[in-house]
């Protein structure tokens, strides 16, 4: 068997396809969500944040499939899991991407917790714009999230001035 350049090209379209087919399969299967919150006038110094939340009774787990980060100024981005939360926040929806479906998810959504501790990812910079790779250097977005676990995706404003920030999160449940 080669293995060069042509072979590990078609590879990697395997794993693509491979990936792709099984996102569409859990779309299609109303298996898949998304929640987020547009934070307008942050001010400079200030962090915003969604949590996540994973009740211990859901007997699923979440896999995250997308987290996007975006803001007009720009900011520092950070995900923490499993905090001590000590305040939930204001709750978010949460929509099936599958419209022929209800949106009877168990996962829970808010933004403006308060909370403490949890295990911190490395902090990344977030420029004007989008950015879709959180923890780090790492190629993708992906978290698993357990019954009874809970991820906070964090916005700090570090432009010097007030913007709007947004946090968009996808997943699946198992």
């Amino acid at each position: 068997m080669a293995y060069g350049p042509q072979s590990i090209v078609d590879a990697l379209k395997n794993v693509i396809l491979t990936t792709r087919a099984e996102a569409s399969s859990k779309n299609y299967d109303g298996k898949s969500y998304v929640t987020g919150y547009y934070f307008s006038g942050v001010s400079n110094g200030t962090t915003v944040n969604i949590l996540l939340s994973n009740p211990l009774s859901s007997g699923r787990v979440l896999n995250t499939t997308q987290v996007n980060f975006s803001g007009t100024g720009v900011g520092t981005m950070q995900v923490k899991k499993n905090v001590t939360v000590s305040s939930t926040g204001t709750p978010l929806p949460i929509l099936n991407r599958n419209t022929k479906y209800g949106d009877n998810t168990l996962t829970n959504s808010y933004y403006g917790a308060t909370y403490s501790g949890g295990g911190a990812y490395p902090k990344e910079v977030l420029p004007a714009g989008i950015k879709e790779t959180v923890a780090g250097s790492a190629p993708s977005t992906d978290f698993v999230i357990g019954p009874g676990d809970n991820l906070v995706l964090e916005i700090t404003n570090g432009s010097g001035a007030s913007n709007q920030f947004s946090v968009r999160v996808t997943f699946d449940e198992e």
